[in-house]
């Protein structure tokens, strides 16, 4: 299968479905070992199956080319490179935003707060994470957090002050879970909490 990518490597995440095996299936008939890198979650990010990935890969070797599967995570990991190796990175950028939105109050009056919103997977508590963020909440208690993605757990919570680096302590949020609110976020969605301060 010679072509323009004959001789390279090509890792492409999210090669399991959609556009993503797509571009794998372009790229190993343009000559490229293809990495099918595909976690197979759901939708909403959860779960796990090699299946889809599977798949590309038998399609691509019964077209003559080579392909591996791939399973990591790379969306939260850490990618270690070996020293003096190179790797090019693809920035895919999306105005596909989730919002959440709300009022924090004390009692029954708006208040200015810190507010978390954190999965309920303890395994993402980690530094950098796209499943924790916070933001203060103004005089009249609003917030606004975007960005978050899909995820069926997600607990939020207000509290009088956060210290710096604190929402990514994994003992602070075990400790914050008991007290925060739970709700779900689909792709593109808006939701609206309201939340009670925690005084610390």
């Amino acid at each position: 299968m010679a072509g323009i990518c004959e001789g390279r490597v090509a890792i492409v995440t999210g090669a399991g479905r959609g556009i993503g095996r797509e571009h794998a299936l372009m790229l190993a008939s343009e000559g490229a070992a293809v990495v099918v890198n595909d976690l197979g979650a759901q939708p909403d990010g959860t779960g796990a199956d090699p299946g889809p990935a599977n798949e590309v890969v038998a399609e691509i070797e019964a077209m003559g080319g080579r392909a591996v599967v791939n399973g990591a995570d790379v969306t939260d990991m850490k990618i270690s490179l070996a020293q003096n190796q190179e790797a090019d990175a693809r920035i895919v950028l999306t105005n596909r935003v989730s919002v959440i939105e709300g009022t924090v109050l004390a009692g029954d009056r708006p208040t200015a707060a810190e507010v978390i919103v954190f999965t309920a997977d303890a395994s993402r508590w980690t530094f950098p994470s796209r499943f924790v963020r916070t933001a203060s909440a103004d005089e009249k208690g609003r917030f606004r957090i975007t960005g978050l993605p899909p995820s069926e757990g997600y607990l939020a919570v207000a509290a009088d002050y956060l210290e710096d680096g604190e929402h990514f302590d994994p003992e602070f949020l075990e400790r914050m879970r008991g007290a925060a609110t739970p709700f779900s976020l689909e792709d593109r969605d808006t939701r609206a909490l309201e939340l009670k301060v925690l005084e610390r």
